[in-house]
């Protein structure tokens, strides 16, 4: 038990460091560095190439399969 004690300490000092708040701002989404304090306007540590990848995948109709 002791142990896993420690490693939730561990997580909870370590996560808001580590870890971006969604928020809804006007109709846009921004990411909230929590560790930095920093607002972000475009999804965190995303390439180019995965923002294309995603757009692309957003054409295809499959809602209907969510």
């Amino acid at each position: 038990m002791k142990g896993q004690q420690t490693l939730v300490k561990e997580i909870e000092q370590r996560l808001p460091s580590q870890t971006y708040e969604l928020n809804l701002e006007q109709g846009t989404l921004i990411w909230l560095d929590r560790g930095s304090g920093r607002t972000l306007h475009s999804e965190p540590r995303v390439g180019w190439w995965q923002r294309l990848l995603v757009e692309l995948l957003s054409w295809l109709p499959i809602e209907s399969q969510l």
